[in-house]
């Protein structure tokens, strides 16, 4: 599990600096890639090594950071904090959802 955390750590800093939009997105899709492997190999269920991965990537402070500047009522700065905070869990979420249709794809053919 721990591995699966520093793949995604590896990747995020590696697309960091060729797609800093992307960053989150490639690390995403590597630790869910790695946790399909992984869960074959040692016969678990794929969330054993996906959340431990995808933990690091989740927005917290974004969502924190939004709410806080609601409650002061920065409307503006919660509003970019909130459309960050949104984007990157996208970007989470699409990386995850294209490996399993891969994976899926893979196993019909």
């Amino acid at each position: 599990c721990g591995i699966s955390g520093t793949v995604g750590w590896a990747a995020f800093l590696l697309a960091q600096q060729f797609l800093p939009v992307g960053s989150v997105f490639f690390s995403s899709f590597c630790i869910a890639l790695f946790s399909q492997i992984f869960a074959r190999r040692l016969h678990c269920p794929v969330t054993v090594f996906l959340i431990p991965g995808i933990y690091p990537s989740v927005p917290g402070a974004g969502i924190y950071r939004t709410v806080y500047y609601i409650i002061m009522g920065e409307n503006a700065l919660a509003g970019q904090y909130l459309l960050d905070t949104l984007t990157t869990a996208g970007m989470i979420a699409l990386g995850i959802y294209i490996v399993d249709i891969l994976w899926k794809l893979r196993k019909v053919h």
